[in-house]
């Protein structure tokens, strides 16, 4: 099992990949949000340098914020620094755009930037449209001196809707998907993925699912509320308004109380962005810091268990165990207690990772 760790980087996270590659992690991703967090290429450049093995990316970028030439031009020459460690995570931007008060990319333009890409990585000339014009490109330096193109750097998708799952099966080397010990949505998400794999003639044993876990360790006399404050808050209502939909797509698989839950809180969440002039901003400068009483009372226990790994440091391992029987292929474990990175990502290792059947590290 493949044990990933995300984050979302600030000033003082540099360091942050070398603890990491130390712990066991076999990636380290990086998130992209232009008014949110610090650039991730910037990271990402300083853990080439500090860093031997662990596999360095991002996780996740997107084509509206960047355009796709530029996305691969940034990845191949973080290879370069990197040779066949890096990896290219991409979404739909729904977090990076929504904070700038602008919808996220369409799936078209998602899975238009993923062809660019691939090409472009391929060495190969592709067509290109921008600004309402269509020309052919390529990355035109064959000698490897500006950036290295010479290994296959992987794709990941992250999905959350139906459309975007679709999109991430069809075109992407794994599909990154936020979930908690919810079974039976990964063994859903695993079928969907399957199928649109072999509906693109793709095997669809080369396609991972990738879970990406939002996760806290129960601490003493911490009640579920206090773990919503601490940073599980913002990562389960961007969760649930990225899900929203799938969720509804399904609704005879789920617990009904469930879905009216996300369904409330996703409109609860967007519907405060459009209130007012700037009413955009006031919401997301609060996001991985805190969650305001508007909110908190919307994230409810049933949210927690089917979105979140939170726990015990047993019962944590056991529901990750479940959701590898289920159909999880390797975990992104994202960070999101800003003031306990280091403490988190040591915590994990020695509970999990280094507990986890065959580990090795």
């Amino acid at each position: 099992m493949e044990f990933m760790v995300g984050l979302l980087p600030g000033l003082g996270d540099t360091e942050l990949a070398q603890m990491a590659e130390d712990l066991g992690y076999s990636h380290f991703g990086v998130g992209d949000g232009p008014i949110l967090f610090g650039d991730p290429f910037v990271h990402l450049a300083v853990a080439a340098r500090t860093t031997q093995a662990i596999k360095l990316g991002t996780m996740v970028v997107n084509p509206v914020t960047r355009i796709p030439p530029a996305i691969a031009n940034a990845h191949a020459t973080l290879q370069g620094l990197a040779p066949g460690r890096v990896f290219i995570g991409i979404g739909a931007a729904n977090n990076a755009m929504r904070s700038l008060g602008m919808p996220p990319a369409h799936m078209d333009e998602l899975e238009d930037a993923i062809r660019i890409m691939r090409a472009l990585l391929n060495g190969e000339r592709v067509q290109y449209s921008w600004r309402g014009r269509t020309v052919e490109i390529e990355l035109l330096d064959k000698a490897g001196t500006m950036y290295d193109i010479s290994r296959p750097i992987p794709i990941y998708v992250a999905a959350g809707g139906p459309k975007s799952l679709d999109v991430a099966a069809r075109t992407g080397d794994g599909v990154v998907y936020s979930m908690g010990c919810n079974e039976s949505l990964v063994k859903l998400v695993r079928r969907e993925i399957d199928a649109s794999a072999e509906s693109a003639g793709r095997d669809p044993s080369s396609v991972k699912l990738i879970s990406l876990v939002w996760w806290r360790f129960r601490r003493k006399g911490e009640s579920v509320a206090d773990a919503v404050r601490g940073g599980l808050g913002s990562a389960l209502i961007s969760t649930c308004v990225n899900r929203r939909q799938f969720l509804l797509a399904h609704r005879g698989i789920f617990e009904p109380e469930l879905v009216d839950d996300v369904v409330r809180l996703s409109r609860a969440y967007l519907g405060a962005q459009r209130e007012k002039a700037g009413a955009h901003l006031d919401v997301w400068k609060s996001y991985v810091r805190e969650v305001g009483d508007r909110f908190l009372p919307l994230i409810t226990p049933r949210i927690v268990d089917s979105f979140a790994i939170y726990g015990t440091e047993d019962e944590c391992l056991e529901k990750l165990a479940r959701m590898a029987a289920a159909g999880t292929d390797a975990f992104v474990v994202f960070l999101s207690d800003r003031g306990r990175f280091r403490e988190d990502l040591l915590d994990f290792s020695r509970a999990i990772i280094r507990r986890w059947p065959g580990c090795v590290t």
